[in-house]
């Protein structure tokens, strides 16, 4: 197991804590979860009585003969005791070694969603859209995060067809109304946005066939569709369906007319 550097916690840390805890919570926190004797690490740039007695614990729990493993275990329960400021928090975890798991990164994706003629107004909204995504899924709230995807994929789709309106109307698989003519673009269903792009070359079908999948299930943003279904979203099928989200917008990047002005 790699090193933990316990000073760069302890002093990152008791910047964090909240002035709202007193030295005595934090002192009562601290032997709750440290479960240790504290000992005093004098620090010459540690100016705060929160700070210091943060730092103080943290350093005597370093300095303690408790295996490594022991330590960062009880090091992560302190530090989620003092219920300080989530990103700070996911920055300390991540000093102790604790991988993010639930941590999605949009960045590259964003990156690829610039290369397609989208508006700029649609890239804002699907990049709200995206962060909205990586913190349902950090927060649990994975049909909702599945939900959103199925949103992103209907808009970035919309955007095509209605970028290349003759190739789409020309599909066999563009919807027709009563009157025989195609639909208009916004009265187009998702599966009909899907198979209209993978029938115009836009996207493979293997990613055609796993879009489906997200497509059905976005559908649950109806609760009788996911009674019909059984289907209780985990995080792993959160992941599967960013997975298909970002194989569609690859498939997208790749095609020379959409690349080009």
């Amino acid at each position: 197991m790699n090193e933990v550097n316990f000073e760069l916690i302890a002093i990152k840390l008791g910047d964090a804590v909240k002035w709202e805890r007193s030295v005595n919570e934090i002192e009562r926190i601290a032997r709750a979860t440290l479960k240790i004797t504290r000992e005093g690490f004098s620090h010459e740039n540690i100016t705060s009585i929160r700070a210091q007695t943060v730092y103080d614990w943290i350093r005597s729990l370093e300095h303690s003969d408790i295996p490594l493993e022991e330590k960062i275990k009880r090091c992560s329960l302190f530090i989620e005791a003092l219920e300080i400021n989530p990103e700070v928090e996911e920055e300390l975890k991540m000093l102790l070694g604790f991988k993010d798991d639930k941590k999605i990164s949009i960045d590259e994706v964003l990156n690829k969603l610039e290369k397609l003629p989208l508006e700029p107004c649609l890239i804002d909204n699907l990049l709200n859209r995206l962060k909205e995504i990586e913190n349902c899924i950090k927060s649990n709230a994975h049909l909702s995060a599945i939900i959103m995807m199925g949103s992103v994929l209907e808009g970035l789709l919309l955007a095509v067809i209605s970028k290349y309106p003759e190739e789409a109307n020309r599909s066999k698989f563009a919807p027709k109304g009563k009157n025989g003519k195609v639909k208009k673009f916004h009265e187009w269903k998702l599966t009909e946005l899907i198979s209209v792009t993978h029938d115009c070359g836009w996207i493979g079908v293997d990613v055609k066939d796993f879009s489906d999948q997200l497509r059905d299930y976005r559908n649950m943003i109806h609760p009788y569709h996911q009674i019909s279904k059984g289907i209780y979203p985990d995080e792993d099928t959160a992941k599967i369906c960013w997975e298909v989200l970002r194989a569609v917008i690859n498939d997208l990047t790749k095609l020379t007319d959409i690349n080009s002005p």
